[in-house]
């Protein structure tokens, strides 16, 4: 049988996060560890006072996401990317109908795409479409 731990990550005095065994037994983000103790004395603490590991994950996850496009970085696991280039790079190096995005399989097709780009000069529904793909690639 496998066993669940109840666990939670703490810094200075209080509960940053913790795992949902423990927010189901009433352990909940900045609590008291004390209290979260009295909520529940099988608790166990992954201390959260060192970040070094964490930073070290966090900038490998930035490093993966650079290949899509510059980052922007808003804390140490908040990161923005511009996809714009990547997705235009998409646009211009494949036939409309190629552009894999929710037009395509929703069944149009290539006379249709074309005539939406045309009727669209700045691509935007074909830049949408390929930025959805960018964004598929990069979760995977």
């Amino acid at each position: 049988m496998l066993r669940v731990f109840v666990r939670f990550v703490g810094q200075k005095h209080i509960v940053v996060t913790c795992n949902y065994p423990a927010r189901e037994r009433g352990v909940g983000k900045l609590q008291l560890i004390r209290d979260a103790k009295k909520a529940c004395p099988d608790l166990m603490l992954l201390s959260g006072e060192d970040l070094t590991p964490y930073r070290a994950y966090c900038e490998q996850i930035r490093d993966i996401l650079r290949t899509f496009g510059p980052i922007e970085t808003a804390s140490m696991d908040e990161t923005f990317i511009d996809i714009t280039d990547e997705s235009q790079r998409l646009v211009d190096g494949r036939c409309a109908a190629n552009v894999i995005g929710h037009s395509v399989s929703d069944g149009y097709d290539e006379v249709e795409l074309l005539k939406a780009a045309r009727l669209d000069p700045c691509h935007t529904t074909l830049l949408l479409q390929a930025g959805s793909q960018v964004a598929a690639s990069a979760r995977r």
